[in-house]
């Protein structure tokens, strides 16, 4: 198909003597929308344990500058995940090249910047497409070979902004919530078929995110000055250069992934794991002040 290709092949394996222990089968993981950063670095560490890698971006040319020497484990496709065919081939090449497909990393964001009455409904939309649809897409290419494969594991990045970043970030929050509801009702759907479903949720990792993946609302209000366009504002200082780093957390979010039993959310950052646990309780705050209207509905229901 056009628009998608190989760009390196899987060696076979040498030959083991009959009486060595067999070693532990490498795992398959299919990450989507391969940029910089948190993603690169996964590809980097998850192909150093031995695993096998496919990894999809619309430019794969650009992504695989950072493996000039090529590497066996690892197979990169150009894909366009608004293309649905393009996604479907992209799933038969992986299996196959590998056989399965251990781990999909639902990769694709894209941020939307502006407040709730600035942005237009082409912003909005973009960013559904970005951070929705091309996920549903993945899931649904991969699930039919993980439910063949009775295992599997689903992960699906979210982001800390769903606990509240703060004003200029609705739409973008809005659409990775969704993909939050998108997961929860996943896991119950698959879990029977011993596949797993996990929702990663990062602070802002040092990428290219601000600067490739991140459409700025063409619209200024002047009153939402101190609200959304503080966040603006903030956002021109440094591009691209939030203040957390991925390098040194990907080791335990792989061990996590690979575990027993992944969690279903997993929040990657202090500052996300302290504000996910802040609104838990003013949620509960919330619910027991307003508990009695709560009830009363019991009578009507």
């Amino acid at each position: 198909m056009e628009g998608l290709k190989r760009m390196s092949s899987f060696a076979s394996a040498a030959s083991v003597p009959a009486e060595a222990m067999p070693a532990p089968r490498p795992r398959v993981w299919f990450i989507s929308n391969l940029t910089r950063g948190f993603g690169l670095e996964l590809v980097r560490q998850v192909l150093a344990r031995g695993d096998q890698v496919v990894v999809t971006a619309p430019n794969i040319d650009k992504v695989m500058e950072a493996f000039p020497d090529g590497d066996a484990g690892l197979l990169a496709l150009s894909l366009d995940l608004a293309d649905a065919g393009q996604v479907q081939y992209a799933v038969d090449q992986a299996v196959a090249h590998f056989g399965r497909i251990d781990l999909l990393i639902n990769n694709a964001s894209m941020g939307v910047l502006g407040a709730i009455e600035e942005v237009s409904d082409a912003e909005v939309l973009q960013a559904v497409e970005g951070n929705l649809l091309g996920v549903v897409r993945m899931t649904r290419a991969v699930l039919p070979q993980m439910r063949r494969q009775r295992s599997g594991q689903i992960v699906n990045m979210s982001t800390f902004a769903t606990t509240g970043e703060g004003p200029g970030w609705g739409v973008y929050a809005a659409t990775k919530s969704a993909i939050d509801g998108l997961s929860e009702v996943l896991a119950e759907e698959v879990g029977p078929l011993g596949i797993g479903v996990t929702l990663l949720e990062p602070v802002p990792f040092r990428s290219d995110f601000m600067i490739d993946s991140l459409i700025v609302g063409q619209r200024v209000i002047d009153d939402y000055y101190d609200t959304s366009g503080r966040t603006r504002r903030r956002q021109g200082v440094p591009l691209g250069n939030p203040a957390w780093y991925p390098l040194a957390g990907v080791s335990s979010v792989i061990e996590a992934l690979t575990a027993e039993k992944p969690p279903l959310r997993l929040v990657l950052g202090h500052k996300g794991y302290y504000k996910a646990l802040k609104k838990l309780e003013s949620l509960r705050q919330e619910h027991m002040a307003w508990h009695d209207v709560s009830l009363a509905m019991d009578h009507v229901l």
